[in-house]
């Protein structure tokens, strides 16, 4: 057995599949070889059943109208009973235009095998999937073109050990690269655009999977439905928990939904190095964070999210936490972190336990009329909040604050950080939260900042009060603010400089708590009170 047949310069018309068995090289001469399908061809246009063999530079072009005839498959690699086949390459061939089928037909697959390469191939116009490893352990697919997808890109599937590098997949209907119930697998180099669901997942299960150095852009472009996220690993709402993954320098751009998920009983993840450039883009997004860990249905534990740049993201930049009414996500930590020009805050705690915030820069995040923070604490406990730097640098300044709490919130840390230079001021406690086990010093700076009601810069200092009228005295005073008894002029609520006068006059008289008062006609003034 063994030897090489060569395919001359042609076009071949197959009413029955190729079959290359053991230590066989198929060989064809690029451009030049073309096999083509007859009416009645059905199965796959070549069939690998012996270990140690080679398909190389090809053409198989269906040529069918789409949608009729037999379902035909590319390749496939495929072994009969549980010895697993091994040691099959498949180099420069190209697939196009396999349209057969009511299910669509793949281009290249395997079944039951390892140490499979597929290299430098060509996949368009594929009414399917494009590369398919199913139970096929420590095999590498590398420098494939795969565009125009009836489904997923690349399928990684109870795949133990193997990997997807440097490949290219745009324009597919579902996702780009998949991995299911697939152990110590990667995915590093690739770059995965235009797709209907996600970029890159890891679902079903599956451990210690890797995603390195990926480009993911505008997934959901092709929106068919579902979740579309730069890269996600799901537990499918905790059914299938997995463990001890890594999601490092990937380059993540406008995605429909989020830009990096892990949800659901995924415990032990590193998300490091990343940079999410726009998520929650889509039209009617499901999510709109750039970065989440946590749980919509079971909490997630352990988690080092660090040196990520986020941006553009619709709302929250980073978020961690669960659900009400759920356990909480716990021993997160969010470390050296960059999250700016976000919609909402830049990084939010929700229902959360055992955390630590520290080395952070949030700043300008601002594109919601609320809920616009540099760090956000929300019914959640047993925390740290140090050395991060939280501020507005723009001229007109719309960052709300630098830390708020809301809801329950208790046992929280608060020391070494710079809160200052933001719209309202450094720390703020909203007035229905429970807050309890408090422990900061006073926020890195000389002074703390006016315009609140309550400043945490002043704790434990005498109280030195003076009652302040905040709006007009009848219609036609709008939008006059208010004026000091020893200057004529008239100060405007419109402008932030004339605000600030007003206050640094209280403040220079060492006045350091206001008792505000506020009236007008039919509440027409009662939405300036609590911005004070």
């Amino acid at each position: 057995t063994g030897g090489t047949v060569i395919l001359s310069n042609g076009t071949f018309n197959l009413s029955s599949s190729i079959v290359v068995k053991q230590n066989i090289i198929l060989q064809g001469q690029g451009a030049q070889t073309v096999l083509q399908a007859s009416s009645d061809l059905s199965g796959q246009f070549i069939r690998v059943n012996g270990p140690d063999s080679r398909i190389s530079s090809l053409i198989i072009d269906d040529g069918r109208t789409a949608g009729q005839g037999p379902q035909t498959n590319g390749i496939h690699i495929w072994s009969g009973n549980e010895i697993r086949l091994a040691n099959v390459i498949i180099e420069s061939v190209h697939i196009r235009r396999l349209q057969s089928g009511i299910n669509g037909s793949d281009a290249i697959s395997t079944n039951y095998t390892q140490n499979i390469g597929f290299q430098n191939n060509n996949i368009e116009n594929v009414s399917g999937s494009g590369l398919i490893f199913y139970k096929t352990d420590n095999s590498v697919m590398t420098g494939n073109l795969i565009n125009n997808l009836g489904k997923d890109g690349i399928i990684l599937s109870e795949s133990n050990g193997s990997k997807a590098i440097n490949n290219s997949v745009s324009n597919v209907k579902y996702s780009g690269i998949v991995f299911g119930e697939s152990n110590d697998a990667s995915a590093s180099g690739n770059l995965v655009s235009m797709t209907g669901n996600h970029g890159i997942i890891s679902t079903l299960g599956g451990n210690r999977n890797t995603f390195t150095n990926n480009t993911v852009k505008q997934t959901g472009a092709n929106g068919t439905g579902g979740f579309s996220h730069g890269i996600a690993i799901d537990g499918n709402e905790g059914k299938t928990p997995s463990s001890g993954h890594k999601i490092v320098n990937n380059y993540i751009e406008n995605s429909y939904d989020a830009g990096i998920e892990v949800a659901d009983s995924v415990d032990n993840v590193l998300i490091s190095g990343n940079t999410v450039n726009g998520a929650g883009l889509g039209p009617h997004p499901n999510n709109t964070y750039g970065i989440y860990f946590g749980g919509g249905f079971t909490p997630c534990h352990l988690a080092t999210i660090s040196g990520n740049k986020v941006t553009r993201a619709k709302e929250n930049g980073i978020e961690f936490g669960s659900q009400p009414g759920h356990d909480l996500t716990t021993n997160v930590v969010v470390e050296g972190n960059e999250t700016y020009n976000n919609g909402s805050n830049g990084i939010f705690a929700n229902y959360a336990k055992n955390f630590t915030i520290k080395n952070n820069s949030c700043y300008n995040n601002d594109q919601t009329q609320t809920d616009k923070d540099g760090i956000r604490l929300q019914d959640s406990s047993y925390g740290v909040v140090n050395s991060n730097h939280c501020y507005d640098s723009q001229t007109v300044k719309t960052q709300n604050n630098g830390l708020v709490f809301m809801g329950k919130v208790d046992n929280i840390n608060v020391y070494s950080n710079n809160f200052k230079g933001n719209q309202f001021g450094e720390i703020y406690t909203d007035v229905h939260a429970t807050v309890s086990n408090i422990s900061y010093d006073i926020p890195h700076g000389s002074s703390a900042d006016w315009g609140l009601i309550a400043n945490d810069g002043f704790q434990k200092q005498k109280i030195i009060s003076t009652l302040f009228f905040a709006g007009p005295p009848n219609p036609g005073a709008f939008p006059n603010y208010t004026r000091h008894p020893q200057n004529t002029e008239q100060y405007s609520w419109e402008h932030d400089d004339d605000i600030n006068s007003i206050l640094n006059m209280i403040k220079n008289i060492g006045i350091n708590v206001l008792k505000v008062s506020y009236w007008g006609h039919n509440g027409e003034t009662d939405k300036w009170a609590t911005t004070l």
